[in-house]
C-alpha cells in the first residue's frame, strides 16, 4: 500500500471527525496539531506529532466520543479497520505501541501520558539528543538519525524508539517530515542531569 492510499490532508480549523459519528478509522498524526473536543469544550485535548486518536471506535466499533479538528494545517495516517488488524499482525513495534498508548488512555483517561520518570536510559538519551542539537533557542533541529542516537546513548534500538516516542508524546521533541525538532531544551536538560 503506497502511503497516498492512506495519508490525508486538512487546513486548520477544518473538521476531521464529528462526535458520535461512527467512523471506524485510527488516526496517527504524522504532522501538525489537532483538538479533540469532548461534552466539556473546557477539557479540550491538543495532540501533536506521534500521537493518535480514534482508537476506541475503530476497535470496539463505539461512536466517536469527541471530535477532531485541524489545530493547524495538519497531516494524518488513516488506518481503517482492516489495514490496522493487518499492522497488527505484522508489525510487532506498532502492537506494542498501540498497546502502550491504550493502557496510558486507561491509566489516565482524557489526559495526556503521565509524567516521565527519569530512568538511566532517558537521562543517557538525554544526553545524546542534546549533543546531536545545536544549542541556543528552541525549537531546533535534532541532526543524525534514531541509529546514531541508539549508538550515542548506548541503547538498544528499540529502546532508543520507545523513549523517543515518550518525548515525542510529551511535546519535548516534535517529528516533522521525518526531521526531529527540540522543542523543550530546558526539560531534556533537567532530564539529561
Amino acid at each position: 500500500m503506497k502511503p497516498s492510499e492512506i495519508e490525508r490532508r486538512y487546513a486548520a480549523g477544518e473538521a476531521i471527525v464529528e462526535r458520535g459519528s461512527a467512523s471506524r478509522e485510527l488516526y496517527v498524526i504524522r504532522s501538525g496539531e489537532v483538538r479533540l473536543e469532548g461534552a466539556d469544550p473546557e477539557r479540550a485535548l491538543l495532540l501533536g506529532p506521534g500521537e493518535m486518536f480514534g482508537e476506541i471506535s475503530t476497535i470496539l466499533g463505539e461512536p466517536n466520543s469527541a471530535s477532531a479538528v485541524a489545530d493547524s494545517d495538519v497531516t494524518l495516517i488513516v488506518l481503517d479497520v482492516g489495514l490496522l488488524n493487518r499492522l497488527c499482525i505484522e508489525n510487532a513495534d506498532f502492537s506494542f505501541r498501540l498497546i502502550r498508548h491504550l493502557a496510558q488512555r486507561v491509566a489516565s483517561p482524557g489526559e495526556s501520558a503521565p509524567a516521565f520518570e527519569a530512568s538511566d536510559d532517558l537521562r543517557r538519551l538525554a544526553r545524546a539528543i542534546l549533543n546531536h542539537t545545536a544549542s541556543g533557542d528552541t525549537p531546533a533541529v535534532v541532526d543524525g538519525m534514531l541509529r546514531e542516537l541508539s549508538i550515542d546513548s548506548g541503547l538498544p534500538m528499540i529502546d532508543t524508539y520507545l523513549l523517543v516516542q515518550s518525548l515525542l508524546e510529551k511535546r519535548v521533541l516534535r517529528l516533522a517530515e521525518d526531521r526531529l525538532s527540540l522543542l523543550e531544551r530546558e526539560n531534556l536538560e533537567a532530564i539529561s542531569s
